[in-house]
């Protein structure tokens, strides 16, 4: 195999492989957020920034030894006006007689039903979409097995579920499970979450 060879595969086929890699990718969102994480790699702290868009993509990720103090003022310019919103994933155990996460916002009472417009991404086609909202104040236990499980304690956080009860034929439902540390007392403030 000749470096001719290669070169000449790349002008044939190059373009078009990257057409194709640009078609799949996911769109970016309108919405970003920045989060800022304090994180301990071999005994050494350092300050991880992450960009994410409302879908819960990261869009890009940068770790620094030394906090920007500037920086983080202007994006972070009072710690209790900073608040978290997340999409959640795992089942965790919480401080409700369903015992964990999924099952206890699931017995929640529904509270209304929300109307919103799904952008196309590689797994959804964009349309409008009804989805049933439920919330509740629920206290995220600490993982059975965390390494710092003694110095750690329960977390209180909105959880917020956001689920499609009638999809389209032979489309996956939507189903988005919010947690925050933002005050939900009512549907109007779930519904800015969910948007």
């Amino acid at each position: 195999m000749s470096y001719e060879a290669i070169r000449s595969w790349c002008n044939k086929f190059g373009q078009q492989y990257a057409n194709e890699i640009r078609r799949c990718r996911r769109r970016i969102g309108d919405k970003w957020h920045l989060d800022e994480v304090v994180v301990t790699i071999n005994g050494e702290q350092y300050y991880l920034w992450q960009a994410v868009d409302q879908e819960g993509s990261v869009l890009d990720i940068l770790m620094q030894k030394r906090r920007d103090k500037a920086a983080a003022k202007k994006f972070f310019p009072n710690p209790q006006n900073s608040h978290l919103l997340i999409r959640g994933t795992h089942n965790r155990k919480v401080d409700h007689d369903a015992k964990y996460l999924h099952q206890a916002i699931g017995a929640t009472p529904a509270c209304a039903i929300l109307t919103v417009e799904v952008k196309h991404s590689p797994e959804h086609i964009a349309r409008s979409a009804k989805l049933t909202i439920r919330f509740a104040t629920l206290e995220v236990q600490v993982p059975l097995h965390h390494i710092g499980r003694k110095q750690l304690k329960p977390v209180k956080l909105q959880v917020i579920l956001a689920q499609e009860e009638n999809p389209p034929q032979a489309l996956n439902p939507i189903s988005w499970l919010l947690l925050t540390t933002l005050e939900i007392n009512r549907f109007e403030d779930a519904a800015r979450c969910v948007k």
